[in-house]
Formats: C-alpha cells, structure tokens, sequence
C-alpha cells in the first residue's frame, strides 16, 4: 500500500489497485494503458482511499506514447457506485509511460487540468498517475483551485 499526505488528506493506494496496474507497465513494444482510479471518501472525509480501478477495454486508443479511454469506463465507474451503496466514486486517472521514471506530458498536463475543472466526485481533489517502468509517478488536481501537484515517484 502506498500511503500519502497532502494538506489535510490521507491518501491510500491499495496493493490490489498496484498489483493491477503493474499489469501494464510499459516495456519493450507495449502500448501505454491506463484506466479510472475508484475509491472512497473515509473517516470524516480526511482519508482518500483508492480501492479499485478500471483497465484497458476494448474502444480505448492507445498507442506507444498515447492512450485514450473509451466512456465504457464511465459506465464501469456507473455500476460500482451504484453496487458499492453510492460509496465508491472517481477518484481519478492512470496510465502507463515508457519511462523508468515517467513524467507527464504537455497533453497530460492539459487533460488533467479539464478533468479538474469537469470533475463530477465528492472528493476535493482528483489524483493522477502515471505508472513507469520503475516507478509510480503521483499527481494531485485541486479542484477549489484547479492547480496540479507533483506529490512524488513511489517504487514498485
């Protein structure tokens, strides 16, 4: 699990969300991949915990150095909030890089800062990461500013 601070947050990356995601990490040929980050609001809304995720389907594009999702995963996204009793939500984005420390591209940069402002979630902020090689990149979207944040690089 990896385990975060910001402000007055809690983020939680929970080891079966990793263990998906590390599914897709992005060496030799391999398209970039990515999907939804799905979680809860916890304790007094201090903790943010992602919990679940979407993965690659088919209707996504993606290539080498691009990847576009499909609004399948908004459906997917749909059914668990309606499953989980209203409680599991979009908590934001992942996707792969053919880096070993992967950094986020001028195109993400302006996608995150749409999702941001466009965002419908109880959560204040909107996580972004980009999984590398080696390791995770992690980046946070205030939504009462709209500013993106580098959080830091975690290792797998």
């Amino acid at each position: 699990m990896i385990s975060i601070d910001y402000k007055d947050y809690c983020i939680k990356i929970n080891d079966n969300v990793l263990a998906i995601m590390s599914k897709y990490i992005q060496c030799k040929s391999k398209y970039e991949s990515g999907g939804i980050l799905i979680g809860s609001i916890l304790i007094e809304g201090k903790t943010i915990e992602i919990n679940d995720c979407t993965e690659p389907i088919d209707g996504d594009k993606s290539s080498r150095y691009g990847f576009y999702r499909c609004n399948k995963h908004n459906e997917l996204l749909e059914d668990k909030w309606i499953e989980s009793n209203y409680i599991k939500m979009y908590l934001g984005e992942w996707h792969t890089h053919p880096q070993s420390r992967p950094t986020p591209s001028y195109i993400d940069k302006q996608s995150w800062k749409k999702l941001v402002k466009r965002s419908i979630t109880e959560s204040p902020i909107v996580i972004f990461l980009i999984i590398g090689i080696e390791t995770i990149e992690l980046w946070i979207g205030n939504k009462s500013d709209s500013k993106l944040e580098r959080l830091g690089s975690y290792e797998f």
